[in-house]
């Protein structure tokens, strides 16, 4: 399976910041965080990002990235039914700038997992385990709220999908505008690679966080 081509969707500007996916992160920008991640990933056919930025156009040229120029505000399912029918026979692999603990040996090992998978799956996607009480319309999900008091360690814990990573055949991505198949592949991440910056007040969190990261790493 050498014909992976790694998607980074990308924009100027943001609900998380004024600055999008360029906003300072450590000493580079998100996005060219998440270009250096999957630089360091092997076996990859080829390397995008699409945006609808000039602005994220040149940084790609500066850092030798390829470049799918999208329109401004394009719902996601007809994005993903372009990227499929442009690489119809081919593998999609979406990573979000969003995501910046999902590291490239990550997504080498997302990768590598699904291969081994593939038989029996037809997408893949990271998600995070989580052991917590969790209620829909007023009923438990899964434990019984009408018996006594369920430990925490014995309820059951629910799949949260993350935005580390999606595996998808281009086909199938065409067919449905979505990056998930009917029997998708789950690859639990731990608690610092699922977080996902969604909001201003987290940048400055995630910064913190970087510097103990690159010390582990």
């Amino acid at each position: 399976m050498n014909n992976i081509n790694i998607i980074i969707p990308a924009l100027e500007k943001n609900k998380y910041s004024e600055y999008g996916d360029l906003v300072s992160f450590g000493e580079t920008t998100l996005l060219e965080w998440k270009i250096s991640q999957v630089k360091r990933v092997k076996g990859i056919k080829d390397i995008y990002v699409t945006s609808s930025s000039n602005l994220i156009k040149n940084l790609c040229k500066k850092n030798d990235i390829k470049f799918l120029q999208r329109k401004p505000k394009i719902a996601l399912d007809k994005l993903h039914r372009i990227l499929g029918k442009k690489f119809k026979n081919e593998y999609l692999l979406w990573v979000n700038p969003t995501a910046p603990f999902f590291a490239g040996k990550d997504i080498y090992d997302f990768i590598k997992k699904f291969k081994k998978n593939s038989r029996k799956n037809d997408s893949a996607v990271t998600c995070y385990r989580e052991q917590e009480y969790f209620f829909y319309k007023n009923k438990s999900l899964n434990f019984d709220s009408s018996k006594n008091t369920v430990s925490r360690d014995k309820i059951k814990s629910l799949a949260r999908i993350t935005s580390g990573a999606y595996l998808i055949k281009g086909s199938l991505a065409y067919k449905n505008g979505i990056l998930l198949g009917k029997k998708p592949y789950f690859y639990y991440t731990n608690w610092l690679q699922s977080l996902e910056l969604k909001t201003t007040k987290q940048i400055h969190l995630f910064n913190g966080l970087l510097e103990n990261y690159l010390k582990q790493e």
